[in-house]
Parts: C-alpha cells; structure tokens; sequence
C-alpha cells in the first residue's frame, strides 16, 4: 500500500468511470490508471481522470503500479480478470457478478488466499438504506425467526442487448437467473444467511423485442436455517423492480411494491390475530451527505467506501470473496437446474476444500449467442 493513500486503477468506462469517481471522492484516494478497449470509452476517461495514465489493453494496465484495480469490465469476464488482477499484486473490488462458471469460482477463492490481497464484489443491494434497516429489524428478534422470502430483479434491459456495432451484448444471451446477485444478495445480507441448494425454471423467449432465450425465469433457494427464498429475475418483464418480503414466525415486512421501494412495510401479529394487526410504514433515513447524488441511493458509495476502508485498515472487507460465492453461485446453480426441468441442485460452499474439488473443473456456461 502507498503510504498516506490509496491508488486506484479502473477497468471499464461506463461504470468503472462512475465507482472510479467515487473513490476519487473519497479522501485520500487517487484514481492513476484507467482502461477500456473502445477508444470513445478511454477518451471519456482521459477527460474525467485527466491525471491517470490511460491503455486499452488491460494486462498493461496491471503492470502500472497502484494499490487498488476497480473491476467494471463485461459481466461473464470477472471472475478470471479479477485473478489476474490479485496475481498483478492488485486489491479487487469487482461489479457482480463474481464469476461466471463454479471453476471460476474455485480459481477466484484460491487466488483470493494465495495472494494474501483484498478482494469483494461491489454488491451495492446490501448498503441501501432498507437494507440495513431491514437488517436490524430482522437481527432484533422483531419478526422472529425467518421463514420465507420473496425478491425480485425486473429490469427491462431489452434497449441494451445490442452493443454500438450491432452485434448482441452479453445482457443478450445471459439468463436473468444468472444476475440475482442484487436481489438475492440483499436478502442474504439482511438475514445473515447462506443458501444450499436452489431450483428454477425459466420460461423461454417469450417476451417481445427480447433476444434472450430465456428471458424471464424463477428460482427457489433453501437457507442454511432451512428458510425459503422465492426469487424472479427478468431482463425483458414490463417494470423495473427489486421488490422484496421477509415473512417470520411472528412478523412480516416487504417494501413499497410501486413506489421506489425504499420505504418498508411491517406488520406483526399477536396470538390469534394473524395478519389482522395494523402495519408500521418506515421511512429509513437518508444517505450521509457523502453519499447523496452517487447512484442508487447512495448505496454505491457504500460499497466503494468499506472496500477502500477495509484496504487502508489492512482486514478482510466485510463482503470478502466467500460471500461473493454465495451470492453468485445460485444462480449460476439455477441455470442448470433450469435446464433440468427444476431439479434441486446443491449451491457449493466454497469455503470448504471438499467442495472446491468437486467443481474445481466445472467450467460449463450458458451459450453465448452470436
């Protein structure tokens, strides 16, 4: 680590450029390295980081010297870049998903432990405000203990699956099942949970103007505590939604099913009463001041900030590279079970060498379309 200061190298030029000026943001932090294959996006770059060294070629910008790689390129090439990076000697903070296949995964972890340097997924669902509300009326025994949830990623992307030159993007061929990380992470935060096995299924290209072959599907995932979670992820459906409940033993919550989901609903019910008792609206309070204007809520911030913290305080960061194992690998698991009529399949702990072996070779992946 530089001393006094964090440098920071960017990979991609959309969302890079925008967690990249967060950082800068961020006392300090320095943002000296920045790369992206298409010329505009590295231009754009040059003009908003006027004091970082530039490159389109990314193994070029791993060997420049800095403490930090912002990982922001094309969702299925993370997993083997951010191996790359952490060999380069480079600190990851990578955009979801993680990975792309199970042995990415094993590969990621290992590398992960090998090199000794810091690594998460910039999973930002965990740090917006109903979160962490959600958080501690979940962990205040409130609602008691967790029996079931639903949640959701609707994300009407059809507009993006075509790249600038006409060919398909990777939101084009990709099953939406894949990209649960923001729903299904928020919900593994919130109940301080991991999942075990999951079953889906998906019901084709059916929506219209989509390119996906699968372009909306459903998936049942089962907790280590034995709850349930219901989760339905669609690039093409007709609404943007990350909409979520968590039902207890006693209790309810969920959020604001068409506003902009972040205020909360919880309703309790005394003995005998059922769903009879009347609901508490919570409002959770605002960003910092820092946060506020830095995207989603200020929930962006939050992952940039305890990633850079946890870097300058030399400790693992608080989503470290198993939980983004946890929060990648069902829905790489519910493709396949997709595949199979909705099979249950086992989500594997990577934390475990044991199961590392048994998908240490699994390299199979969706199709990518042409």
């Amino acid at each position: 680590m530089s001393e006094g200061e964090i440098t920071v190298g960017v990979l991609g030029g959309l969302r890079g450029a925008h967690l990249a000026a967060i950082a800068a943001g961020i006392p300090g932090t320095r943002v000296v390295a920045a790369c992206d294959r298409e010329p505009e996006r590295l231009e754009a770059l040059g003009k908003r980081f006027p004091d970082a060294w530039l490159a389109a070629d990314r193994r070029a910008l791993l060997e420049r010297p800095f403490d930090v790689l912002i990982l922001a390129s094309d969702c299925p090439d993370h997993g083997p870049q951010a191996v790359e990076a952490l060999e380069a000697g480079k600190h990851v903070l990578s955009e979801v998903t993680a990975f792309h296949t199970p042995a990415e995964g094993v590969a990621l972890v290992e590398a992960v432990e090998r090199t000794g340097r810091r690594y998460m997924m910039a999973e930002n669902t965990c740090y917006r405000a109903r979160a962490v509300e959600a958080r501690r009326l979940v962990a205040s025994g409130e609602l008691g203990a967790f029996v079931y949830g639903q949640c959701e990623y609707i994300h009407d992307i059809r507009r993006l699956m075509r790249a600038a030159d006409g060919s398909s993007h990777w939101r084009a061929w990709l099953p939406p099942v894949y990209y649960t990380s923001h729903p299904l992470g928020e919900m593994l935060s919130i109940l301080e949970a991991r999942p075990v096995a999951v079953s889906a299924q998906s019901v084709g290209g059916r929506m219209e103007g989509t390119l996906n072959p699968m372009d909306l599907g459903a998936m049942t995932v089962r907790l280590d505590s034995g709850g349930l979670v219901h989760v339905v992820a669609s690039f093409a459906a007709a609404r943007d939604s990350q909409w979520l409940a968590i039902y207890g033993t006693r209790g309810m919550l969920e959020a604001d099913r068409w506003g902009d989901g972040s205020t909360l609903r919880i309703r309790l019910g005394g003995e005998g009463e059922g769903g009879r008792a009347p609901s508490d609206v919570i409002e959770p309070p605002p960003p910092a001041a820092e946060a506020q204007g830095t995207g989603h809520g200020g929930s962006d911030y939050g992952a940039v900030y305890v990633f850079l913290r946890a870097v300058a305080e030399g400790v693992p960061p608080p989503m470290d590279v198993y939980t983004a194992c946890d929060y990648t690998l069902p829905g790489i698991m519910a493709y396949r079970s997709s595949c199979r009529w909705g099979v249950p399949l086992e989500v594997p702990d990577l934390r475990e060498p044991a199961a590392r072996d048994r998908f240490r070779d699994d390299d199979a992946r969706p199709p990518k379309m042409p």
